[in-house]
């Protein structure tokens, strides 16, 4: 069920879904358009969740500031989560949702029971920022098919990217002025040093997550990561997973669900 939080000058929608008692909250990376638009599918690849958790599927604010940070981000996914009582979560996020969770993490610590994050960087790393550059460009210029292509070549594998890259075009095209602004303001939130300072401030059991085959961000950045967060336990796919990882490969889920159960 989606739902809008409304804190102040702040609207963010969220789903929830399962009836479990640990609080299980996951921030979804940049996307084109929200994925609270797909609620059922994401419901349903986290369906094994639901027994034992109340998953809340958590988006980022409906109008996005043009200075926006990650920083700022993370305080306002942190409103969000104290008004709908969440505390002491299990707490999943990947790409910038990852980025996102490390700030929360060590700037909300009382939020936080366990981390995990995927396809993440420490820092702006040079494939990182080109990544985003681009895409920001692409949406700027309104050519909303090569943004959409764009996205999918580097965000699959080769592999899913034969299966899926037409259909997601498909999906993503056609967007309005609004949902371009928005996606611009988004891909533009600075990184700075917050995910640096905050990932060495994060005293709860962490999970990073990476893959070899990710050319956004890399193996080596999610081993960058592990090292500056205290006690970090670490998992890298091979070069057949792409920055998607998370979607691609059919035992992530069972990784989270055993890290969170730990």
């Amino acid at each position: 069920m989606i739902k809008t939080a409304k804190i102040n000058d702040i609207e963010m929608d969220y789903a929830v879904f399962g009836n479990g008692e640990k609080p299980f909250v996951i921030i979804p990376g940049l996307s084109i358009k929200s994925v609270l638009l797909s609620e059922s599918a994401v419901e349903h690849a986290y369906s094994r969740f639901k027994k034992d958790y109340t998953v809340y599927v958590i988006d980022r604010r409906k109008a996005v500031p043009e200075d926006y940070t990650i920083t700022r981000l993370a305080d306002d996914t942190a409103l969000v989560m104290r008004s709908l009582g969440i505390e002491n979560a299990c707490l999943f996020g990947a790409s910038q949702g990852a980025l996102t969770s490390i700030c929360i993490a060590g700037r909300h610590p009382e939020l936080v029971g366990k981390l995990a994050v995927g396809s993440a960087v420490l820092r702006e790393t040079e494939s990182f920022s080109k990544t985003l550059k681009t895409w920001t460009a692409l949406a700027k210029a309104g050519d909303t098919q090569a943004l959409a292509r764009s996205m999918a070549k580097l965000v699959f594998s080769e592999k899913i990217y034969e299966r899926v890259g037409d259909t997601f075009v498909k999906l993503n095209s056609g967007l309005t002025s609004e949902e371009l602004d928005r996606f611009i303001a988004l891909a533009s939130a600075k990184v700075g040093e917050s995910v640096a300072e905050s990932a060495a401030k994060i005293i709860c059991p962490a999970l990073v997550i990476g893959s070899e085959g990710d050319v956004i961000t890399g193996g080596e950045a999610a081993k960058e990561l592990a090292k500056a967060i205290d006690r970090a336990e670490l998992y890298i796919y091979g070069k057949e997973y792409g920055h998607a990882v998370y979607d691609e490969a059919p035992d992530y889920k069972e990784r989270l669900l055993e890290f969170f159960g730990k």
